[in-house]
């Protein structure tokens, strides 16, 4: 598949309250509003009330994803480690190799999740698409990557 289409999902509810990162990352990905979101999410069988206070679990997300029509598959970083320690953002995409490059993936770390599609990234640091060389985090420790398909 080639490179995806993002959205630039907005960074604040429309009462000025900060919008988790999962979420963003949804938005970025389907080009719903944030109310959307958190009716997908909630019909997917996550607790929405919990999403905006603590955020997302990686099950919750690929949950809701699925529901949304999307299908995640778990990608293995385990040739990445290095004395015991998980892959950083930056090693993860220097690795990348083929399509690779060109597809979707969620990045998981111990409370974070980000988006990269191809050269594009999106978190809530980064407010918006940008480039991954100017990508925030970039030495944040990946703990899981899954794939992003469909639609």
């Amino acid at each position: 598949m080639g490179k995806r289409k993002l959205f630039t999902p907005p960074t604040a509810h429309e009462d000025g309250s900060h919008i988790k990162c999962a979420p963003t990352v949804m938005m970025a990905v389907t080009g719903k509003t944030p109310e959307q979101v958190y009716r997908s999410i909630d019909n997917a069988g996550v607790n929405t009330k919990w999403v905006r206070t603590r955020g997302m679990y990686m099950h919750e997300i690929t949950q809701s994803f699925n529901h949304m029509g999307y299908k995640t598959s778990r990608v293995s970083i385990n040739h990445l480690y290095e004395d015991g320690k998980a892959p950083t953002m930056a090693k993860w995409l220097r690795e990348r190799r083929g399509n690779e490059l060109h597809n979707t993936y969620l990045l998981y770390t111990h409370d974070h999740v980000m988006l990269v599609s191809g050269n594009q990234f999106v978190d809530t640091a980064s407010n918006g698409i940008v480039h991954v060389d100017s990508a925030p985090r970039r030495r944040s420790r990946i703990i899981c990557v899954h794939e992003l398909r469909g639609k």
